[in-house]
């Protein structure tokens, strides 16, 4: 107590340097300031990078065993790593590799790519090309732009669209992506009744699609610049694609197509998240898709 009474009196007797001292330290942070690089959004290293493998309907059991296991053992041996972590899903395989924070990170990018391109020989052969990335905080969206409003659904995408494009036209856009997009699918609605009344089980309309929803080989093109194959595409593409399926040809030539038995619509993957604004959210067809 006695020493706070003495550091007040001195400051009452002596004011004058009291405020000379606070001056020259407000003076002093100020010009501090103006001289100290600011940025908004700093590009800060992150000690990270990631890779992903896509290997098409593989049990989560086999995608540790056929593309996390040897991956583990190559990565494993790099110089810097500080801990892994893996995830093992159905029709896929993430990894996430964490290094030193004095690691040069551009090293540890360049051997993780060597590292498993030399797993990828145990791979099996439908196993997609890896995707590796470096973690860096220049990737993160600096500005979100929302779209809402009382329109049908494809109009909102198309001027998403349309905002992707003239935004990713300015050379300082690295990037633009559009999140909330839903995949557009065309349905087939089958009708029990008439499916039933002419004998159609489910398994007869699904080989049906199958075969009519793929690229046909035919056969091979020779030129003087080389041998070519060639592929006579059979993909639905649109409703009336599907509707003109021959699920059964009967006897007098009487064909059975989808839309017999079906009715045919476009539309949309069903929603797995849904944003709101200001309101409750209310479904509507005709603006929902």
């Amino acid at each position: 107590m006695g020493s706070l009474v003495g550091i007040v009196g001195f400051s009452i007797k002596n004011w004058r340097i009291v405020i000379g001292v606070m001056l020259f330290a407000v003076i002093g942070g100020l010009l501090a300031l103006d001289r100290l690089p600011m940025d908004a959004e700093p590009d800060i290293p992150v000690p990270f990078v990631t890779v992903q493998v896509v290997l098409p309907g593989v049990s989560p059991e086999d995608s540790e065993r056929l593309l996390i296991k040897p991956m583990e053992t190559e990565i494993k041996s790099i110089e810097g790593v500080k801990q892994i972590n893996s995830i093992a899903a159905t029709n896929i395989a993430q990894m996430t590799i964490e290094f030193e924070i004095s690691h040069d990170l551009d090293k540890a990018l360049t051997d993780v790519i060597e590292k498993v391109d030399r797993a990828r020989a145990d791979f099996p052969r439908e196993a997609r090309e890896p995707i590796i990335e470096e973690i860096s905080t220049s990737t993160l969206p600096i500005l979100v732009v929302n779209l809402w409003g009382d329109a049908p659904e494809r109009e909102l995408q198309k001027r998403a669209k349309e905002i992707q494009s003239r935004l990713e036209s300015l050379p300082e856009v690295l990037e633009a992506k559009i999140t909330g997009e839903r995949t557009n699918v065309l349905e087939a609605i089958i009708d029990p009744s008439k499916s039933e009344s002419l004998n159609i089980t489910i398994d007869e309309i699904s080989l049906a699609v199958n075969n009519n929803n793929s690229l046909v080989p035919a056969g091979a093109l020779q030129t003087n610049n080389g041998k070519f194959n060639i592929k006579v595409p059979g993909l639905i593409e649109g409703t009336e694609d599907l509707s003109n399926i021959v699920i059964r040809r009967g006897q007098n030539n009487s064909i059975i197509r989808m839309s017999d038995i079906a009715n045919i619509r476009s539309g949309y993957k069903d929603t797995q998240n849904i944003a709101r604004f200001n309101r409750p959210y209310t479904y509507n067809p005709d603006i929902n898709g």
